[in-house]
């Protein structure tokens, strides 16, 4: 899936989707291979579980969230995969953010892979980490987060509902920074 998100003039691609993992093992040569190779744009945030990517309404709010952040240099974590990951939730705790992401009972490995460098930048960046650990891409069910994070969150499982309380905890945290 991709996205298109402009920022201050900047235009941002976003790229996200799901990959084939055998073991949790696999999991963490890849959060090493991203913290070596895509700290800094390209930016590649990595989740245990594929059913924990939301609606690409939420990824877009929050990246916003997390830009205004980056580019103040007001930042609640030190990078902007965990400020991403702390938006899409809207918690302020960055230990409570990665795990919930780092957690998961899939065989998939999620993705959400994004740039000020534009299309081919991503896709690129994306086939050499493909390629170097020997993952495939796969599709995966859009509406799996809604289970997720509506056990998470103590809220019923209705997409739309779930939308808004996401966008709106992000709200509020940007609100009390």
């Amino acid at each position: 899936m991709e996205l298109s998100v402009v920022f201050n003039g900047k235009e941002y691609r976003v790229v996200y989707g799901c990959l084939k993992s055998v073991d949790a093992g696999e999991f963490q040569a890849a959060v090493d291979w991203a913290r070596r190779n895509a700290g800094s744009d390209p930016w590649l945030v990595l989740l245990r579980d594929c059913c924990k990517i939301p609606d690409k309404r939420v990824i877009v709010s929050s990246l916003l969230h997390s830009l205004r952040n980056y580019s103040s240099g007001k930042m609640i974590s030190k990078n902007l995969v965990h400020e991403l990951l702390i938006f899409i939730l809207g918690v302020r705790n960055i230990r409570e953010a990665t795990e919930f992401f780092a957690s998961g009972e899939g065989e998939n490995i999620g993705y959400i892979c994004m740039s000020s460098r534009g299309r081919d930048y991503v896709l690129n960046t994306l086939e050499v980490f493909k390629k170097e650990l020997g993952l495939v891409e796969e599709g995966f069910n859009e509406d799996c987060w809604v289970e997720r994070y509506s056990a998470y969150l103590g809220v019923p499982p209705e997409r739309e509902l779930l939308v808004r309380v996401l966008r709106a905890r992000a709200t509020l945290l940007t609100l009390t920074l």
